[in-house]
């Protein structure tokens, strides 16, 4: 029998895994799934294990997906990786914070103004059109590597025009329409409350990671320090609920910092 430590017991020890459904606050709304948890054969007391409670999350979050339209992981790969960027790089092309899209392809939800941009990018003359916009936030082998991919991806599509009758299909806008649309389009989402909630969301969740990196804290460490279940650490760092105030504070002292915020005015706001 395996052994883990309990964070009740404070020591090493036993523990069953039993199946039970469970039910978990996701962006507001309760989901119940059937769970595996880990349950010290001691005090009783569940114990929180990261690959259970990843599956768990997994489980709940593929429902709430299902409720309200999103794309998976596996749909969000298939997005980046079609065009050849890393996961880091893809995310700086659409304008995100670094780690964005690793969350999202880790299992963590994306916002639903999030998801329209990446449907968005689903199609290479968008990809173009904001490869031209934001080439400056790409190395010269990223792009290098990008506008392979999507000449590629243009050589496909006029091979698959040219064997269709090119009667049915109608002329579309200009390049220079396409692309002031599209600036439309991406401001309208950059200039609502759910796409600023996901900046300061993966803003939070970078912070968080660096810093339980720099004090060598796990899941569960920084779990007991606030008090609070490994499981729901998990749920904080996938970013998967809003963060309240006071949730912020109890991060912070926990990971031994200090909670600044500000409001900056938009005409001081970088691009």
């Amino acid at each position: 029998m395996h052994k883990t430590l309990c964070p009740e017991c404070m020591q090493m020890t036993e523990y069953d895994v039993v199946e039970r459904p469970d039910t978990f606050e996701v962006r507001g709304e309760q989901i119940t799934v059937d769970a595996r948890v880990a349950v010290c054969r001691t005090c009783g007391e569940d114990i929180g294990l990261g690959e259970l409670d990843d599956a768990t999350f997994r489980a709940a979050y593929a429902i709430y997906r299902a409720r309200h339209d999103l794309l998976s992981p596996e749909q969000i790969k298939a997005i980046r990786t079609k065009y050849g960027l890393g996961q880091k790089a893809f995310a700086r092309l659409l304008g995100w914070g670094d780690v964005t899209l690793a969350r999202y392809e880790s299992g963590s939800l994306q916002s639903a103004s999030h998801d329209q941009a990446l449907r968005l990018a689903e199609d290479p003359d968008t990809v173009r059109k904001l490869m031209e916009r934001n080439a400056s936030r790409l190395s010269p082998t990223q792009l290098a590597e990008l506008r392979s991919h999507l000449d590629q991806l243009s050589a496909d599509q006029e091979g698959i025009l040219a064997r269709e009758d090119a009667s049915s299909y109608e002329t579309g806008p200009s390049a220079d329409d396409g692309y002031s649309e599209l600036r439309q389009r991406i401001a309208s989402l950059r200039d609502t409350a759910d796409y600023r909630t996901e900046e300061a969301i993966d803003l939070v969740t970078e912070t968080m990671a660096k810093q339980m990196q720099a004090l060598g804290l796990g899941r569960s460490e920084l779990a007991t320090r606030m008090g609070v279940s490994p499981a729901q650490v998990t749920n904080l760092l996938r970013g998967s609920n809003n963060f309240t105030v006071r949730t912020l504070s109890e991060i912070a002292m926990a990971l031994e910092c200090d909670l600044v915020i500000d409001l900056v005015p938009h005409e001081d706001r970088p691009e």
